[in-house]
């Protein structure tokens, strides 16, 4: 699971009751560490319980990367928690995202669809959340992603690491 530092506050995503925790949603500390709040991640039908894994300040709020299978999203919320709706839905377990060099968000992308039309990639969305490029296949597994400088995204997954430079697959570059 992920943490993100941002508007003065650490959200932690959280999974779960075991140990006294919550339930699945966003956990809110102070810097200092106190606990300040607690807030549901929705299902992609809007539903509450849906299983966050991953948060990334936009600057003006946050997106939570949030589900498996078929039933995961990359939801937008406000730095209170108030939901903004969905990102996209064109990813399965979401898992790592990143702003890549470009200002595009990158987010691994762990499983396939059942009817394989969203493969397990490293998936680059524009800002309005369309998929630029899933063309970045790794195979079953990728769990986070990372641009390097010189453009390349180490991907890791199961059977190893892929390096992918960005360049040679985004459709949309200037």
């Amino acid at each position: 699971r992920g943490m993100e530092y941002a508007n003065g506050t650490v959200y932690v995503a959280n999974a779960g009751t075991g140990n006294a925790a919550p339930g699945h949603g966003l956990v809110t500390f102070s810097p200092d560490g106190v606990r300040t709040g607690f807030w549901p991640v929705l299902t992609p039908t809007g539903g509450a319980s849906g299983s966050p894994f991953a948060i990334l300040d936009t600057g003006s709020g946050l997106f939570v990367a949030a589900g498996s299978g078929t039933a995961s999203q990359i939801r937008k919320y406000s730095y209170s928690g108030v939901d903004q709706g969905v990102f996209t839905q064109s990813i399965r377990f979401p898992q790592q995202m990143i702003w890549g060099q470009n200002g595009n968000l990158f987010a691994a992308g762990f499983s396939l669809d059942s009817g394989a039309s969203i493969s397990a990639s490293v998936y680059e969305f524009d800002s309005s959340g369309v998929a630029v490029s899933n063309t970045m296949a790794t195979g079953l597994g990728p769990r986070s992603v990372y641009e390097l400088g010189d453009g390349m995204v180490p991907a890791p997954r199961l059977q190893g690491i892929s390096p992918i430079r960005v360049a040679m697959l985004s459709r949309h570059r200037s």
